[in-house]
């Protein structure tokens, strides 16, 4: 400890060892009073107390503060380093699959959903044409007999595209 440091402890140890009852500045030959000056140096000795108290507490809250933002910046960098090397692994795979020639599953999925697609459209085709061929018998317009043929051939498309694509779904599975 200091010498500074020592004689300060001590004198502040007298300063709150008075119980201010007066008897100092009654015996007191210059007539000083003692007593408000010993209230006044108890309470700046608290108020610097106190104001190293909030020193202490705010440089404790700085140092935590400035620990979690490290913490979180590294915790973003490894995060940016991770998605990097994913971004770089996926890149390879597709590099990769674009060198091979493309695979029996794919075109067969490829194929599927040509057949899928071909049986819808035949069916709305179908319907379309059920609707003509209602609609001119219920206003008895000319033409009738051709939407019934349209409609019987569209029938027996739809019929077909269904059935391949059933029988290429069954196929894959």
């Amino acid at each position: 400890m200091l010498k500074g440091e020592s004689s300060k402890k001590h004198v502040t140890t007298i300063f709150f060892d008075c119980i201010e009852c007066g008897a100092c500045a009654y015996v007191c030959p210059s007539n000083i009073p003692l007593v408000q000056h010993y209230r006044f140096a108890k309470s700046e000795i608290r108020n610097e107390e106190a104001e190293q108290r909030k020193a202490a507490q705010a440089r404790e809250r700085f140092e935590a503060r400035q620990a979690r933002l490290a913490r979180e910046e590294a915790e973003k960098e490894q995060r940016r380093k991770e998605r990097a090397e994913a971004a770089a692994r996926e890149q390879a795979r597709k590099k990769i699959e674009a060198e091979t020639p493309s695979s029996d599953t794919q075109d067969t999925e490829a194929e599927l959903k040509k057949l899928k697609s071909a049986a819808s459209i035949a069916r709305t085709k179908l319907k379309k044409a059920m609707e003509a061929l209602k609609n001119a018998e219920e206003k008895g317009l000319d033409g009738a007999e051709k939407l019934k043929e349209t409609v019987a051939q569209l029938e027996e498309k739809a019929a077909a595209a269904e059935q391949a694509w059933l029988a290429a779904s069954g196929a894959e599975k």
